[in-house]
């Protein structure tokens, strides 16, 4: 799959993608990580990406779509602090 240069996207607080491509379709699973990165998301673990203060651009989810890979992936946008706090 060809590599692609998107206008990165601002947003306030954390935005979370996490996917689950499968096994045969391993170029299209090294596209998405290859992307991730260009947008400046970091890995949390191998299917599960961070961006703080990053949206995801409509051309990106446009792609994602011809390419077939919207039913693997979940995107998630974290605008609030959560109420768990650590216990000292």
């Amino acid at each position: 799959l060809p590599k692609k240069i998107y206008g990165k996207e601002k947003r306030e607080g954390l935005t979370i993608i996490a996917f689950d491509v499968p096994e045969q379709k391993r170029r299209r699973r090294d596209w998405l990580r290859e992307h991730l990165t260009a947008l400046g998301f970091s890995q949390l673990q191998k299917s599960v990406w961070a961006g703080k203060n990053r949206g995801v651009p409509q051309e990106f989810v446009k792609d994602l779509r011809a390419h077939r890979m919207l039913p693997y992936i979940h995107i998630f946008s974290v605008t609030k602090q959560g109420t768990i706090k650590e216990v000292r």
